[in-house]
């Protein structure tokens, strides 16, 4: 099934005094979080919805509240096509190679040839048919090496090692090594540069807090991160460096911490900006390291609600420092709620107005064309790069839309 994007526009604006260019890749009916709980409601306890996107080789995937939809972000197509695996929101993913996993609040979804077939795991075999249990499926992860391994949590956890076709479920809360307590996760990941190491997060309601566990025997034990006096009311990403096993970073309402130990310790990081210089954490939505530079990363900034922008921040110290990156202005209010990268791609998945595709690269060395004939002005694709021939399709030039024939 495809369903045509209605614009597809680029946006010439300047970023710190810089020309660069942001293209919409439309969608905005489809992924609109905004109309998903002011029209349908999302209820889902403990956990936020924010949906993710990914790259998986030139395919952007993109989970919204009506399907998982993907494009082709090598072509100047202005469709997407929608997997049939549901019309339902889709809570998560994750894909290696061919093999795809898909998660709604009350269905797994597992094929084994990139969404042509699936089978089905519904939610009773992992919290059983307790009438009264509120439950719901909330993340999914992949083994790095081994897609066959699979975990999901959903306030409890269940693994497979046989891809579906049995599961282990393990105690409903993590025994937390030395504390004597027990917690229920609502996200479990491995690390993908060490499959040993996993890390587990619990939002907790009760003190609107979080807390971050640990595991290095894949699973086998866990035992608490130290967030020394952080406070921690919801954790929204744990991004993990590209290539080090040891180094990682966790983003959420009220939080930003670093860690060196695989998720032993983790310290409070604070945002170099006037806005929050008093006890305030950085707010991100989310945080993505550049694989080709892991000393840069990119942030989803969390502005505030009179705010009507779509703000991107970066760290080029590893993220140690931050600053605004990147504006997209909005007629209402927006905000960039996960991110994905390729190359030079950075995907934006706003709250409201759809997806966006901003070149990293084009906001590093564009220059200001003042001095130049607009008549002059190139062609370019509609992932923003310059053609020096265009042929026969769909361009943007002058901030337009121009269809060659």
């Amino acid at each position: 099934m495809k369903t045509r994007s209605l614009t597809i526009c680029v946006t010439l604006c300047l970023a710190q005094g810089i020309m660069a260019q942001h293209i919409s890749l439309g969608l905005a009916d489809e992924s609109s979080i905004y109309k998903a709980v002011s029209e349908h409601g999302i209820n889902r306890p403990f956990m936020n919805y924010i949906p993710q996107i990914g790259f998986i080789g030139d395919e952007l995937y993109v989970a919204t509240p009506k399907g998982l939809f993907v494009k082709n972000v090598s072509d100047n197509s202005l469709e997407w096509n929608k997997l049939s695996v549901t019309d339902t929101l889709v809570v998560d993913f994750a894909v290696r190679g061919d093999t795809m996993s898909v998660l709604t609040c009350d269905t797994l979804y597992l094929s084994t040839d990139r969404g042509r077939s699936y089978s089905t795991t519904p939610l009773e075999t992992f919290i059983g048919d307790d009438p009264y249990d509120s439950r719901k499926l909330y993340h999914v992860s992949l083994h790095p090496n081994d897609a066959r391994r699979i975990y999901v949590a959903y306030q409890g956890v269940s693994h497979s090692s046989d891809f579906g076709k049995s599961w282990q479920k393990l105690p409903d809360r993590i025994e937390v090594s030395g504390f004597g307590m027990s917690y229920a996760p609502v996200g479990v990941l491995y690390n993908p540069n060490d499959p040993t190491n996993m890390i587990a997060y619990c939002n907790i309601a009760a003190y609107n807090g979080s807390d971050l566990f640990y595991s290095c025997d894949a699973g086998a034990s866990w035992s608490i991160s130290f967030f020394g006096e952080s406070i921690v009311s919801e954790i929204y990403r744990v991004a993990f460096h590209p290539t080090d096993k040891n180094k990682m970073i966790v983003c959420g309402l009220g939080t930003y911490l670093m860690q060196e130990q695989q998720g032993q310790r983790l310290e409070n990081i604070y945002r170099p900006d006037d806005r929050y210089q008093s006890n305030l954490l950085v707010n991100l939505y989310d945080v993505i390291y550049d694989t080709r530079n892991p000393n840069i990363l990119y942030g989803a900034d969390i502005v505030p609600i009179e705010d009507k922008n779509i703000v991107i921040l970066r760290s080029t110290d590893g993220g140690l420092s931050w600053e605004e990156f990147y504006r997209i202005e909005c007629k209402d209010y927006d905000y960039a709620s996960r991110l994905a990268i390729k190359d030079n791609m950075l995907a934006i998945y706003s709250y409201a107005s759809g997806i966006y595709l901003l070149d990293v690269d084009a906001v590093e060395t564009s220059v200001p064309t003042i001095e130049k004939d607009i008549s002059d002005t190139p062609y370019y694709d509609l992932q923003g790069r310059k053609v020096a021939n265009p042929t026969r399709g769909i361009y943007i030039k002058d901030g337009k839309k121009v269809i060659l024939k």
